[in-house]
């Protein structure tokens, strides 16, 4: 039976006025356009006074399909009636109010509550509210469970399913309309709707924050927040991760991982995968690889993220370069490589800034090597800038590594201080620049008749006469 209902929720959501339809949130993605070494039929012309090696061409930008493969299909599904909450935490239908209703959030900072609707039938639609699991608020949302019926003609609405500490918002509907895949407490699981029955796809794992658990301090329980399907369903996205609590310290951190082929009878396979930042090549034609690894950009990255610096002669085989002085820094990423057009093994590195848990805030760092990466030099930020200021993007001038244009970090400088700074010498000394810095990481790249992509899953090759990709890294 339909009945007035009232909830006491404490959440912190975002979206005032919120939705009638759910559209994923992307959470971590490479993005799909980028700067690309490839195509032999290109028209190029190398910088003024270099020459391009013969055995790599250049090209600008284009679209990366295999990683807009990989990315989740937002198209929303349409549903019976319109559904919004208004400032209030009053659930409506047309604009009409329905008994539904959640308490306003008492910090107002988040803005107000997002509400998730999705299809059931003709007349009714099913919604719930969804939790922001990266807002950065100090403790996890605390959730009801509980996925509502709404009648569209009466505006009635009663509990269609419920759950201990599920959360229905962050959820992805599969085409046919039939299954609801929702971020459970430990897991992802899917509710068939007809039947109301659900099965387990994905069992999350814990992880401790600080330290060894202890009695008092048990480990932490991750989530694995549903962020949507990759088109046709073979995969489904997740972001895996858990808020450690520990006073200022406290942060939420994760990373993506793939349920493959998840509307399988059996259980299906969870696959992390490793995203490839760039690939270039230098005056030499050897291959240079950015390890993006859980860091697809410069952002929040998980406490293990590994990235590194590769190098290869083949494509083939790849062996980890050390970047800097050689120090263990795991939670970093490589976020741009630049190699200089005519002298072979100059280098310049882009290390991702990092924001966890774990290595607290780490300013995006900028690297020099003229000896393959035997040797780095580190470049300092301009001088006079906030000792907290970080490289953002770094993009070539005129080819040669030593005359470079960086963007700081806008975040990190005081007020009035430029952001975008050019350099003759290599970083040794600045000037302010009005320009914009846009570059974008070189995601593909011929080799002789091999055509190297970067994705958000590994680097991947393809030969003449082969109709298959074969991925070459990790």
């Amino acid at each position: 039976m339909f009945h007035d209902v009232f909830i006491v929720l404490s959440l912190v959501v975002t979206g005032i006025g919120g939705t009638t339809e759910r559209t994923p949130l992307a959470l971590d993605a490479v993005t799909a356009d980028a700067a690309v070494q490839r195509s032999p039929s290109a028209q190029v012309e190398a910088p003024e006074g270099t020459s391009l090696p013969p055995r790599v061409e250049r090209v600008a930008t284009a679209r990366t399909p295999a990683t807009a493969r990989l990315k989740p299909v937002t198209k929303p599904a349409p549903v019976a009636c319109p559904v919004d909450i208004d400032e209030r935490g009053v659930v409506r239908v047309a604009g009409r109010a329905t008994k539904l209703r959640y308490p306003a959030p008492e910090d107002r900072i988040w803005g107000g509550p997002e509400i998730a609707v999705w299809p059931l039938d003709d007349n009714t639609v099913l919604a719930t509210l969804a939790a922001n699991w990266s807002h950065g608020a100090w403790n996890e949302p605390e959730l009801d469970g509980k996925l509502w019926a709404i009648d569209c003609s009466s505006r009635a609405v009663e509990v269609y399913f419920e759950q201990a500490r599920a959360d229905f918002g962050n959820a992805a509907l599969t085409e046919d309309g039939s299954e609801l895949f929702y971020t459970g407490a430990d897991g992802v699981f899917t509710l068939h709707l007809a039947r109301r029955a659900t099965r387990r796809v994905t069992q999350a794992p814990t992880r401790e924050c600080y330290g060894p658990p202890t009695e008092s301090e048990p480990p932490l329980q991750l989530r694995d927040v549903v962020v949507g399907f990759t088109a046709g369903e073979r995969r489904l996205i997740v972001h895996r991760g858990g808020l450690c609590q520990g006073g200022c310290n406290s942060a939420w951190t994760g990373h993506t991982v793939h349920v493959l082929r998840p509307r399988g009878e059996r259980t299906p396979r969870v696959h992390i995968p490793h995203a490839v930042a760039t690939v270039v090549a230098d005056a030499a034609g050897e291959l240079w690889l950015g390890d993006g690894f859980h860091c697809a950009e410069p952002g929040p990255c998980h406490r293990g993220t590994g990235g590194a610096l590769w190098h290869s002669s083949d494509g083939e085989a790849w062996t980890r370069v050390a970047v800097g002085a050689g120090e263990e820094r795991p939670y970093r990423a490589i976020a741009h490589v630049l190699t200089d057009a005519k002298r072979p093994g100059h280098l310049v590195v882009l290390e991702a800034s990092i924001a966890n848990d774990a290595a607290g805030e780490v300013p995006g760092q900028l690297f020099a090597s003229e000896d393959a990466g035997r040797t780095w030099r580190r470049v300092e930020a301009p001088g006079g800038l906030n000792g907290a200021a970080g490289f953002e993007a770094v993009e070539l001038v005129d080819g040669h590594t030593e005359t470079l244009r960086v963007r700081i970090d806008g975040e990190s400088l005081d007020e009035g201080e430029a952001r975008s700074w050019v350099t003759n010498d290599g970083g040794r000394s600045w000037t302010a620049d009005a320009g914009p810095v846009e570059p974008a990481p070189a995601l593909a790249l011929v080799v002789g008749d091999k055509r190297f992509r970067a994705t958000l899953d590994g680097l991947w090759r393809r030969t003449p006469g082969h109709d298959d990709a074969v991925r070459v890294f990790p």
